[in-house]
């Protein structure tokens, strides 16, 4: 008997944890839990505004400095920063950085951050909320669009576990060395829209 209870607990428990996992972020707790933060790919003195562990096969962070920001890339399972697949830091005046909020759809909207690296790539790591119009996912989403030089994008949805600072966008934006429009993608231009 004692071991049909124990099962049945064991069970419970990991029901319970999946579907904490897969519901909407903006339903989870703000504060990332202590072994998702450490988990994260950000440094010990560094914020972590996002954090997707599985997106596709790697970690994904965005980390929050005094006076930087950076997106990072890899296994979170070595304490050397520099073993990471890829690290894009914002530059003295964040000229490779933009931020892009659009609405729409019924009442639909995405934000995204945008990194730009030295070799012209664009990566977007981005936070949105159908409208009733809308043709997407169901309900809030967040991931990374990779952008190429030529135009080519393939994006990923981070599936569970992801960690989305609430206020992720007006952080950036407070502690960004330049104004918020200097910040803002232009208007009507490649990386003005959905993603």
């Amino acid at each position: 008997m004692r071991w049909a209870e124990a099962a049945i607990a064991v069970g419970s428990f990991v029901m319970l944890s999946a579907c904490s996992l897969n519901a909407p972020v903006a339903e989870r707790e703000a504060e990332p839990p202590r072994e998702m933060a450490a988990a994260s790919l950000c440094a010990p003195d560094e914020e972590t505004l996002y954090y997707c562990p599985h997106l596709p096969f790697e970690t994904v962070s965005m980390c929050l400095g005094d006076k930087n920001i950076s997106h990072r890339t890899g296994l979170p399972d070595t304490d050397d920063p520099d073993a990471h697949d890829m690290i894009i830091s914002s530059d003295a005046n964040w000229s490779n950085i933009h931020l892009g909020h659009v609405t729409g759809g019924g009442g639909g909207h995405q934000k995204h951050v945008r990194f730009t690296a030295p070799d012209g790539k664009n990566f977007l790591i981005l936070e949105g909320a159908p409208g009733q119009y809308h043709d997407g996912p169901s309900g809030p989403w967040n991931g990374v669009t990779v952008v190429a030089p030529d135009g080519e994008e393939k994006g990923w949805l981070c599936k569970a576990g992801a960690v989305l600072t609430p206020d992720w966008f007006d952080l950036i934006a407070k502690r960004a060395p330049v104004d918020l429009q200097s910040l803002m993608e232009e208007e009507g231009s490649r990386f003005d829209g959905w993603y």
